[in-house]
């Protein structure tokens, strides 16, 4: 977490795990995932599912997150949140 920044636990349930960003930025580095996990980040009224192993980034401020992993190269993807 980012200073200035400030998140909310909505569910604590090991099965189903979801975070709001209020503010600022925060990030989840996922380093092993089963897909029976059900963990959630949200930024508004948006959630996002986490999937895969790599760095996910959430930036409430600018309304957009970033997902990063390492193979042979870098692969970088990002979204704006309307």
């Amino acid at each position: 977490m980012a200073d200035n920044s400030s998140v909310k636990m909505i569910s604590p349930d090991l099965a189903n795990t979801e975070v709001a960003v209020e503010k600022g930025r925060a990030a989840v580095e996922v380093l092993d995932i089963h897909k029976e996990n059900n963990i959630r980040l949200s930024l508004d009224d948006t959630s996002a599912k986490l999937l895969n192993k790599g760095l996910y980034d959430f930036d409430a401020n600018q309304n957009r997150f970033v997902y990063s992993r390492a193979k042979r190269m870098c692969l970088r993807e990002t979204w704006r949140l309307r």
